[in-house]
């Protein structure tokens, strides 16, 4: 999973950079710093499994049918 932080303020960015990585770490997530983004990925897995994984935690299993996606 990735997050986009190019729009944010530097400030806001700053503090909400340190808790994520501070919460991805502490649950045994990677994080990866990108240009103006970051990744976080569960150790030892690829991004698709991370993915995967990240949706059924926060949505449950049956995640595909309840989650949409639309573009902006």
């Amino acid at each position: 999973m990735a997050w986009h932080f190019r729009n944010a303020e530097k400030e806001v960015k700053t503090t909400l950079m340190a808790k994520a990585k501070e919460v991805y770490n502490r649950h045994g997530f990677d994080v990866l710093t990108v240009s103006k983004r970051f990744e976080n990925v569960p150790s030892g897995r690829d991004r698709g499994d991370a993915c995967i994984y990240i949706l059924r935690s926060l949505f449950g299993l049956d995640w595909e049918e309840r989650v949409n996606v639309k573009p902006s």
